[in-house]
């Protein structure tokens, strides 16, 4: 009653641990979920902001070096004019001061030609000349160009001043055209001082995936012919990428962290559990195992204290007591072995054939109990090694092929020589094990799940210290399906 009760308490743990594992679990995969979340909406919203942006300074970029490409056209039709005043074969300047303010007036009319002359004054010159010098020539001509002739066209105007220089001019504003090297060297410059390295193109033929600018107009006027330019850039994700690249590695980084982190304390805890049930089915095993022989051991001993019985009828009571304990002693004995009691001794020669012939002989019992045929194939092959432990493993590979087969059983031994090593194969004609079990029978306490059915008892230990005594003898254990039905086990030790 004790047991039973100690038993549902622990029953009670487990479900309240495994309520609170799947919390825990849970909650992590919230976390997670919330921080690859935060980071994609992150990464969404830097890479809207840098688009924009793109967009935004690289069209400002472009008007810079379309109005710096137009001023440096300005400057040389300026030049021009220069030119054109400065030539005395085309236009003749002179000075008076008959103003009515008495200052500098300065006139230019065309040396060939009719027409009254243009009169004006400067503020700035502060000398009273009756007749032009060549500094007051070159003050004029540098004023009134840079001055005014130079607004003028920066509004888009040319005045006939004369007909000459008015004809001049606006030949050389129509054919003004802009200069696709000088906008484009102008351009990176524009563009190299907003942190923008990417390659372009001006006016490139349209294609798909690739960023155009807004249309910039490059004459110097607001009508006739606009010349409209406009510059071609890689996709604005390839900037991003580019610009980007550390903190979206970083992020990625922290991101599979993450989910690593999760994956490996959500492996923890669930290992956790797995070996908490594990511990308890052992538990459960093993009461019922020891409470059957501690059982019987008690009541033949009270029969035997209680009663007087023959000489024959003692006898039998005392061999009962005998089994019993030679049961308990087998349980203890593969407890320890799976605790890592026992270990291999000095090894030393063993044959394999007459190490299983002995073991055949040791549960006969059991295969009589089973109504066992027996197909043994084998040569005489010796490795090294401990007996004892070998024998342990192969009445532990027996004694489970007999356990889950239905009487009549049918034992096929082979033990053959493989260019691995020695191979030991033990078949039966039982239930089989699924190929999902395949690997778990040689953990410890692990066993096939039967649903409620207890047919087998056991503690999931015997194929668990078989792996253990092959590993120690450097040999590896495997399990195969049967053809027509069971299971194969396979034990390769080296020669």
């Amino acid at each position: 009653m004790l047991t039973a009760v100690k038993l549902g308490a622990e029953d009670r743990t487990f479900k309240s641990m495994k309520r609170k594992i799947s919390l825990i679990i849970t909650l992590m995969c919230v976390c997670v979920v919330c921080i690859v979340g935060l980071q994609l909406f992150w990464n969404v919203q830097n890479y809207q902001h840098t688009v924009k942006a793109f967009d935004h300074d690289v069209n400002e970029a472009l008007e810079t070096a379309v109005s710096q490409e137009q001023d440096i056209r300005r400057e040389e039709i300026t030049g021009q004019f220069k030119k054109w005043l400065s030539d005395t074969a085309l236009i003749t300047i002179t000075a008076d001061h008959l103003s009515r303010d008495s200052s500098t007036v300065f006139h230019f009319r065309e040396s060939h030609g009719a027409g009254r002359p243009v009169s004006m004054g400067f503020v700035e010159f502060k000398e009273r000349l009756n007749h032009i010098t060549p500094e007051a020539r070159m003050f004029f001509i540098n004023t009134f160009s840079e001055h005014v002739v130079k607004k003028d066209l920066k509004a888009g105007i040319v005045y006939y001043y004369t007909q000459l220089l008015g004809d001049s001019l606006e030949k050389t504003y129509s054919l003004s055209h802009t200069q696709p090297s000088r906008l484009d060297s102008l351009l990176r410059i524009a563009l190299s001082q907003k942190g923008i390295h990417e390659s372009f193109s001006l006016n490139p033929k349209p294609v798909k995936g690739e960023f155009l600018t807004r249309p910039v107009k490059t004459n110097l006027r607001d009508f006739g012919p606009q010349a409209p330019v406009y510059a071609g850039f890689t996709h604005p994700q390839t900037y991003y990428v580019k610009t980007m690249k550390w903190v979206i590695l970083t992020s990625l980084l922290l991101i599979i962290i993450s989910i690593w982190c999760f994956v490996y304390t959500a492996r923890i805890l669930l290992s956790q559990e797995k070996l908490n049930r594990l511990k308890d089915d052992f538990m459960h095993n093993v009461t019922h195992e020891l409470a059957t022989p501690v059982t019987s051991i008690q009541v033949t001993a009270e029969a035997l204290q209680t009663f007087s019985h023959s000489p024959e009828r003692q006898s039998e009571y005392l061999d009962i007591i005998r089994g019993q304990a030679g049961k308990l002693e087998c349980l203890i004995d593969q407890i320890l072995g799976a605790a890592g009691g026992s270990t291999a001794g000095t090894p030393e020669p063993v044959s394999l054939s007459a190490l299983m012939k002995q073991t055949l002989t040791d549960i006969q019992p059991l295969m009589d109990q089973k109504k066992a045929t027996l197909e043994f194939n084998n040569s005489e092959i010796m490795v090294s090694g401990d007996a004892a432990r070998l024998g342990i493993a192969f009445k532990n590979i027996l004694d489970n092929a007999l356990k889950y087969s239905e009487a009549p059983a049918h034992i096929r031994i082979d033990i053959t020589v493989q260019p691995t090593g020695a191979e030991v194969r033990v078949a039966d004609n039982g239930m089989g094990i699924p190929t999902e079990y395949k690997s778990p029978i040689f953990d410890r306490f692990f066993r096939v799940p039967q649903g409620n059915r207890h047919n087998v008892k056991g503690y999931g230990l015997g194929l668990s210290q078989v792996a253990q005594i092959v590993k120690e003898h450097q040999g590896k254990v495997s399990v195969i399906d049967n053809v027509g039905q069971g299971s194969v086990f396979i034990i390769q030790l080296p020669l």
